[in-house]
């Protein structure tokens, strides 16, 4: 029964793509258990996650943590030096932040991809609230490299052993939904690194934040502050639908900066 994180690499201060041997599956203990789930989102004040750390990391300010970064130098095509700052995702805490989806969106606004997450009224289709997700393109651009899909589209590694979970277990990727109503309750977050995992037909969805001067400093430094967003858990045909979702928008998305 895989379970698979996916880890995020760092170049020239973005996100670079990792390559296939970054993608290893994890034996069926996975993190610890966490408290009761809510049905809805308190993102009133900064929360530490309560579970272990992996060696290295240790809590920053304002509810961050702070990991060791591997550096590289790096020669690009044009001769050009760069360095390359690779962390592992898995290393860190998860997002003490929960919340339950069972209805979800993929949507371009701008220049920013939203994921959108809501949970339906008991006795409707009705949404009692959303939670809206927004990344940049070029996090979506090397988090796809990361889920090792090209840029052609053509499926590698962790894309294709999913949708071969899901053909294998007749299960069907659930197609992302159009969201044509913001609830009372609507949270507004941005993420720019992603971990992915899946066991059976549970899913979850952990977004984590780098910020831009965070990455200023790390030049100097042997690690950087990474920010906990929150945690989305989902069905594994959810999470399917919207990596499809991904790979279908990605070809639309601007180019990455350089």
């Amino acid at each position: 029964m895989p379970i698979w994180y996916v880890a995020g690499h760092y170049s020239q201060g973005r996100p670079h793509s990792t390559r296939p041997g970054a993608l290893s599956p994890v034996s069926g203990v996975g993190r610890s258990a966490r408290d009761a789930v809510l049905p809805s989102l308190d993102v009133s004040k900064p929360q530490l996650a309560r579970e272990h750390r992996s060696p290295g990391v240790r809590a920053g300010a304002n509810g961050s943590f702070v990991v060791p970064v591997h550096k590289r130098l790096l020669t690009q095509p044009s001769g050009a030096s760069a360095i390359q700052l690779s962390i592992q995702l898995h290393e860190i805490p998860v997002p003490e932040r929960r919340y339950v989806a069972d209805a979800v969106g993929v949507e371009t606004r701008g220049e920013n991809v939203r994921f959108l997450f809501g949970q339906k009224a008991l006795d409707s289709e009705r949404l009692r609230s959303i939670v809206v997700v927004s990344v940049f393109p070029d996090p979506i651009h090397n988090f796809l490299r990361t889920c090792d899909v090209t840029p052609e589209g053509v499926q590698g590694n962790f894309l294709s052993g999913l949708t071969d979970f899901l053909s294998r277990n007749e299960i069907a990727p659930t197609p992302p939904q159009t969201f044509r109503e913001e609830p009372a309750q609507a949270v507004a977050l941005t993420s720019n690194l992603i971990s992915v995992t899946y066991v059976g037909r549970e899913a979850e969805l952990d977004f984590f934040h780098l910020a831009p001067n965070a990455l200023r400093k790390v030049n100097k430094d042997s690690e950087v502050a990474v920010d906990p967003i929150v945690r989305i858990d989902l069905a594994t045909s959810a999470l399917a639908g919207i990596l499809l979702r991904l790979v279908e928008l990605e070809p639309s998305l601007p180019g990455e900066t350089r």
